[in-house]
């Protein structure tokens, strides 16, 4: 297929998003791969866009790998979606390294939108912390969804979840240095737009963490973590995420709305303009504590982003 036909058909497709229409952006079950160690190249030919990981041949000090898995060492149940799940595996012990899978181009003016401003994202999530896959997540956070206008490294997203010890605003929990697999959600790494939360720290007051600590992502199940965008208004951005263990309701633990107040103080967010994204990746940056971990074994399942809720998987 040439270039220009598959520029057309991303144009529509984001015309169709514009107005509804494509409602399932991109979705995996990862079923459709053979189970065992699974090269970016098999995963690009399987309809993702962008592919990485740093075999330990090249990267001794700061290895990731993905692989398709039947089973999780430490779990006897059921994944979320069929008999497969994709497992990422990194070793930031001595020196950061990345692992992702990703959606979307971020060099081309026909992907402006490909995720429109107003989407849903949802995945399973299982970090192992038990037998041979001991997941030691210290106090730096890493970059779990990063959408990007732009190309990488993004210089123009209006969020970039990431998982870490600390819940950030409002609350500033800790689940502890080493967390043994428990992870709260966070956006503090955004590069453009200005969420400012009038509390705390004032060089800290954009760094917007969970809103409720009713849920988290607990190791050795599997997590349910949906999100909701809303930046189709430039004065009044909004975040919404849920988490919930697969089989339970989700509970709404992130809700940043621009001109709402959050725990008694007021959040402004605006954004220069209203739009989405070219690109999204999942998950990306490992970062390195410069001691005795992390190692992340991460096991991902049922992924997708959709411009409406009903299409979300459910469980």
């Amino acid at each position: 297929m040439t270039k220009a036909i598959v520029g057309l058909i991303v144009t529509i497709f984001v015309a169709l998003a514009d107005t509804g229409w494509a409602r399932v952006i991109k979705s995996d079950d990862f079923e459709r791969y053979p189970s065992g160690n699974v090269d970016c190249a098999a995963l690009l030919a399987g309809g993702w866009d962008g592919c990485k990981e740093a075999p330990v041949v090249r990267y001794p000090e700061n290895s990731s790998d993905i692989s398709i898995v039947t089973s999780i060492p430490g779990y006897s149940g059921a994944m979320c979606s069929g008999s497969k799940a994709m497992r990422m595996y990194a070793d930031a012990r001595i020196k950061q390294t990345d692992v992702h899978v990703g959606t979307g181009i971020g060099d081309e003016e026909q992907y402006n939108n490909y995720i429109p401003a107003v989407a849903w994202f949802q995945v399973c999530v299982y970090i192992n912390y038990s037998s041979s896959e001991l997941s030691t997540t210290l106090g730096r956070t890493m970059k779990f969804f990063y959408p990007c206008a732009d190309i990488y490294p993004c210089r123009d997203n209006y969020w970039l979840l990431e998982m870490g010890t600390n819940s950030y605003n409002p609350f500033q929990a800790s689940h502890g240095d080493p967390s043994s697999g428990n992870l709260y959600i966070s956006s503090q790494a955004r590069t453009t737009g200005d969420p400012y939360w009038a509390s705390g720290p004032q060089e800290n007051r954009h760094k917007i963490g969970q809103t409720s600590l009713a849920e988290w992502i607990k190791p050795n199940r599997w997590n349910v973590l949906r999100c909701r965008t809303d930046f189709s208004n430039i004065t009044a951005a909004k975040l919404d995420c849920w988490i919930g263990a697969k089989g339970t309701a989700l509970i709404n633990v992130m809700s940043w709305h621009g001109g709402t107040p959050v725990e008694g103080s007021d959040f402004t967010w605006t954004i220069p303009v209203a739009k989405g994204s070219r690109t999204f990746s999942i998950p990306t940056t490992v970062p390195s504590p410069n001691r005795s971990g992390p190692e992340l074994f991460m096991y991902l399942d049922d992924f997708m982003i959709a411009t409406s809720e009903e299409d979300l998987p459910r469980y």
